[in-house]
C-alpha cells in the first residue's frame, strides 16, 4: 500500500539501499586508506593520492572531497 501511494516499487527501493551501503563501505574502505597514506606521507595531495591508489569505483572529484572531509 504504501508503495503504490508513493509510486515506486519495493525492488526499487531495496535496490537504493543496497547501492547505499555498498557506496558507503567503498568510502569507509577508502577512508581507511586515505588515513594509513596521510599517516606515511603527510604532504603527499588528494590528486596525487589519488592516482597513486587508483581506486576503480570512485572519481577523481568524489575522492578528493571524501579526501577533505
Amino acid at each position: 500500500m504504501f508503495y503504490h501511494t508513493i509510486n515506486i516499487t519495493k525492488q526499487a527501493v531495496h535496490q537504493t539501499i543496497e547501492r547505499r551501503m555498498k557506496t558507503d563501505e567503498q568510502h569507509a574502505y577508502s577512508f581507511t586508506i586515505i588515513q594509513q597514506i596521510r599517516a606515511d606521507h603527510p604532504t603527499l595531495n588528494c590528486r596525487a593520492m589519488y592516482y597513486k591508489i587508483q581506486p576503480e569505483y570512485i572519481g577523481r572529484d568524489k575522492f578528493e572531497s571524501l579526501c577533505f572531509q
